[in-house]
């Protein structure tokens, strides 16, 4: 468990700043948590990546975590699931699925879990062209639920 108040100080501190953008994080009992952020308001945040580090495993382990995160972040906008195992690169790759549908093509979560860290992000995939990395918009709340989440969660494995 974390201290949420730190993270809420942070979170504080970083919304009296003008444009409100920088990064809040702590350590825990075997890693690193920071989440860089594009902006920061009374009630919510942009969140432009979470990075967990911590202690190196293999990949049925990586496979266990990734399977367990897509069981607990069951509150995000799409349901995730692995969609590879990849052991030459030793990472797995874990998406929305299925995806949030625009009038112009789709969103979607992408979390990669590699031996010593996982990140999270999320995606636009206009039709016809490259995928480009975007914001999460998220309720204070639920990103302090979500570093909670992967954070408790990665303390297990």
């Amino acid at each position: 468990m974390f201290d949420t108040h730190l993270i809420e100080q942070q979170l504080d501190a970083l919304a009296q700043q003008v444009p409100g953008t920088g990064e809040v994080g702590f350590s825990f009992a075997g890693g690193q948590c920071r989440c860089e952020l594009e902006s920061v308001d009374r009630i919510g945040c942009a969140v432009r990546v979470v990075h967990v580090s911590y202690s190196p495993i293999d990949v049925p382990r990586m496979r266990k975590l990734a399977d367990q995160l897509c069981r607990q972040l069951h509150y995000l906008v799409e349901p995730l699931r692995v969609v590879e195992v990849d052991n030459e690169a030793t990472a797995v790759q874990v998406r929305s699925d299925p995806p949030s549908r625009t009038s112009t093509g789709r969103t979607y979560y992408e979390l990669l879990v590699r031996p010593d860290r996982l990140e999270l992000v999320r995606y636009e995939a206009p039709s016809g062209e490259q995928r480009r990395r975007i914001s999460m918009h998220l309720t204070r709340e639920v990103l302090i639920r979500l570093i909670g989440d992967l954070t408790g969660t990665v303390s297990r494995i």
